[in-house]
């Protein structure tokens, strides 16, 4: 049997279709009944599942994400069943094949070094900036003759600067 344009055609345009069939309400409740899962709604489930449709195929990925990931992948696997007799029973088609299984995952996927670097980059911005104004805030030493006369009230009339003489060319000898 020969695939035909209009074969391929249906079929892409079907993924949508079908992406959106797999967050259905009808599905995900059965695969929450299937796994016997009380704790998570169906809302709560469709929020961390992702459907995507591999750019120029016609495959369909779902990708779910828990904090455990044995149960992220059972319940993908889960869906992709459940998914599979849907469409037999919607479309009367049996079109849909599970190509890979879901996996578990042992790296992290949450893991974002750029975001990371900026937020800790702008913490430490913040941290210096305020460092730098209260300890300028809380400096009260004297740093000048305007500062002697704002505290006194009274008038500079003249200043000593210190002069070191053993650093000057020519200086005290020892």
């Amino acid at each position: 049997m020969a695939i035909t344009q209009t074969d391929v055609t249906l079929n892409s345009k079907l993924v949508s279709t079908y992406s959106e069939l797999i967050k259905s309400k009808t599905v995900l409740r059965e695969v929450l009944d299937n796994l016997q899962i009380k704790d998570v709604g169906e809302t709560e489930l469709k929020k961390n599942i992702t459907v995507t449709a591999v750019s120029d195929t016609e495959l369909i990925q779902i990708a779910v994400k828990n904090r455990n990931n044995e149960y992220a992948s059972r319940i993908a696997n889960e869906i992709a069943e459940v998914f599979s007799k849907k469409i037999v029973e919607i479309y009367n088609i049996s079109n849909i094949y599970v190509v890979d299984e879901a996996e578990v995952s042992e790296l992290p996927n949450n893991i974002n070094h750029i975001k990371d670097l900026v937020i800790f980059m702008f913490i430490g911005i913040v941290v210096s900036v305020i460092y730098v104004l209260l300890f300028n805030m809380l400096d009260n030493t004297i740093k000048s003759e305007q500062d002697i006369e704002n505290i006194s009230g009274l008038l500079v009339l003249a200043s000593i600067f210190e002069y070191d003489y053993d650093n000057v060319k020519g200086g005290r000898n020892r």
